[in-house]
């Protein structure tokens, strides 16, 4: 009887080790998590800038790979390179000397303290043309508490291939809750906003 007790006790730390184990990771504070808390947009573009920003769960340092689009080619060069600086959650990296009215393809790169690296997949922006020359933008409206909808209008919107997208508001619910960023704006939209700077009101 002792040693199917001393049996079943032994299972039951060892099931409690791996409840803590999964808990430990999963909260970040075993490693790094590989994911994006906020994955790579686009923001504020020029005619020979364009800035990229995404978030981490964790500190890490980061950097941004891009070229410009080549006919012909199989897979982007992504030769040119742009650092963030130091270490951090938030990362926001200025891409400068660009050519106007020109395509790019991009990827947005962090790297934590122990070199382990989660990159986007690449993806294009289109810098903006001179005063003379014409653009499109798509212009939204209360993508707020409605995230199906506001995915299925973000992608219309980028059929269209605009320069770019405004958002008269509201973006949110409750603009101090994080989870109604996280989880209700963002990630519906990031397929616009990674191809296209989205400017709110």
């Amino acid at each position: 009887m002792l040693q199917n007790m001393s049996r079943k006790l032994v299972l039951y730390i060892l099931v409690a080790v791996a409840i803590a184990g999964i808990w430990f990771f999963s909260t970040g504070f075993g490693s790094a998590r590989s994911e994006w808390r906020v994955a790579p947009y686009l923001q504020f573009g020029t005619d020979s800038s364009m800035v990229v920003m995404w978030e981490n769960h964790n500190e890490t340092s980061g950097f941004v790979r891009f070229s410009q689009s080549e006919m012909g080619a199989d897979y982007p060069a992504l030769d040119r390179v742009v650092h963030s600086n130091g270490t951090r959650m938030l990362h926001e990296v200025v891409l400068t000397g660009l050519e106007p009215n020109t395509k790019y393809f991009w990827s947005a790169v962090s790297v934590t303290a122990d070199g382990d690296t989660l990159a986007s997949e690449p993806s294009t922006f289109r810098t903006t043309a001179g005063e003379s020359s014409a653009f499109a933008f798509v212009l939204y409206g209360d993508s707020q508490s409605n995230p199906d909808t506001w995915g299925r209008v973000a992608e219309l919107g980028w059929l269209e291939r605009p320069n770019f997208a405004l958002l008269a508001g509201d973006l949110v619910g409750t603009g101090g809750n994080i989870n109604h960023w996280l989880e209700e704006f963002f990630p519906p939209a990031h397929v616009l906003m990674e191809r296209v700077p989205l400017y709110t009101a």
